[in-house]
């Protein structure tokens, strides 16, 4: 398969000439069995590139990139299932790492992220011709990821289709705080780490925490300080969030001014609790006779 020709354009990786993908015919795409992503643990980018991300212009002028511009991630590997047999036959000779969609210039575009000459090789798909077809044609750029001490120090590298073409660099978005209207489109976009939040304390947070709890998959807000009984329960609504002992946090008066009531410990929670203190007292007695 060539996927030469692409360039980047703004934040749009537009074709420039690029070979069609149309009739290539090479052996059918490998039946994905359950855990067929398993290896995605191990690779770097598959297994931290869901989120938002945004330009990093310091260090985008320095690699010759692009200067401004947002990409968001989210996993999800039913995309494989639905590829058209044209591109399900080019692509089969590729290992997959990841599939999902692409958000782009508010526009959902679906995304496979494969290994091609030893390089991590984003390919995502578009309506070309407005038929309402997301899977008209496909793009593809070059990309890759480093980790740091916290996340807000990853960086995501995405270059063009050539190995020459210069890379653009973006900083993962981290919420400091969350508005409604983050929590409605994180709910479904991203790793589900909101562990830098450390307040939901706004007059809709209520709202915040049932859009935050409605999320299928990892919801951490180990980092939580200040939160409302009402907005507090309504969190709880996910049982597997992730957040710190009851004991440590502040519960503050409702924000939108309503009656503040005493928070109830429900049983689950009451037997998650104990058995987390336990583990920490554990893990601390542990540390100590190490030293």
């Amino acid at each position: 398969m060539n996927l030469r020709g692409i360039a980047i354009v703004g934040v749009v990786v537009l074709a420039v000439g690029a070979p069609s993908l149309y009739g290539q015919v090479l052996k059918p795409m490998k039946r994905l069995d359950a855990g067929a992503f398993e290896h995605r643990r191990r690779n770097v980018v598959a297994s931290n590139l869901e989120g938002e991300w945004k330009v990093a212009g310091d260090l985008t002028a320095m690699l010759g990139g692009l200067k401004e511009g947002v990409l968001s991630f989210s996993l999800d590997e039913a995309v494989v299932a639905k590829l058209p047999k044209r591109f399900a036959e080019a692509l089969a000779e590729y290992k997959i790492y990841a599939s999902g969609f692409m958000l782009l210039r508010e526009v959902n575009h679906p995304f496979l992220l494969i290994e091609d000459n030893g390089n991590m090789r984003l390919v995502w798909f578009w309506d070309r011709d407005a038929t309402g077809d997301p899977f008209g044609d496909a793009e593809s750029f070059i990309v890759s990821l480093v980790t740091g001490t916290a996340k807000a120090n990853d960086r995501l590298f995405v270059g063009g289709d050539d190995p020459d073409e210069p890379f653009s660099a973006y900083r993962r978005v981290v919420p400091q705080n969350v508005t409604l209207e983050t929590a409605l489109r994180l709910a479904a976009l991203w790793d589900g780490d909101l562990s830098s939040v450390a307040a939901i304390d706004s007059t809709d947070s209520v709202a915040i925490a049932k859009a935050l709890a409605s999320r299928k998959g990892p919801l951490n807000l180990t980092g939580l300080k200040r939160i409302s009984p009402k907005t507090l329960h309504a969190l709880l609504g996910k049982e597997d969030v992730q957040i710190p002992l009851l004991k440590t946090l502040e519960l503050i008066q409702e924000p939108d001014g309503g009656v503040t009531e005493d928070f109830i410990v429900p049983e689950w929670l009451r037997e998650r609790e104990s058995r987390l203190e336990q583990e920490q007292t554990a893990e601390q007695r542990d540390a100590a006779d190490s030293r």
